[in-house]
């Protein structure tokens, strides 16, 4: 789950920066929009996203992850082969990574202003206003 796990350490990098004496206070509403999109974006496809994911996918997310993304246990918690748990794995990683869109972690990190960061957000938002219109 390298998408989901790049998504993570990089809302982690901000909430550091936000804590940290040593960041300027006039770049710290930027970090702050910045970590609170990067969190929401991750915090969705944990809970809501994978929630609609078949039976097997959401086991094996879910496993992966209360084993502390250790492979070998969440196989063996569901009974299953490690190639058979990364292939599942792989294939929500693609799903989630084509739902946030290929650049936005990267648009995030780049914008420069809070605009900028919502400008990035546009296709995760598009996809989202979708995905909740289903849940109706």
């Amino acid at each position: 789950m390298k998408f989901l796990s790049r998504l993570e350490s990089n809302y982690i990098r901000y909430s550091d920066l936000m804590s940290s004496s040593g960041t300027d206070p006039m770049l710290r509403p930027l970090i702050t929009e910045k970590f609170n999109a990067l969190r929401f974006i991750a915090f969705f496809m944990v809970n809501e996203f994978t929630s609609r994911l078949s039976g097997q996918y959401q086991l094996c997310v879910k496993s992966y992850i209360s084993n502390k993304r250790n492979l070998k246990a969440a196989a063996a918690q569901l009974n299953i082969s490690e190639e058979q748990l990364r292939s599942a794995l792989s294939e929500v990683d693609n799903k989630m990574r084509v739902f946030v869109g290929e650049r936005t972690i990267d648009n995030i990190n780049r914008a420069k202003t809070i605009r900028g960061i919502q400008s990035a957000l546009s296709h995760f938002h598009n996809n989202w206003q979708g995905f909740s219109a289903q849940s109706s």
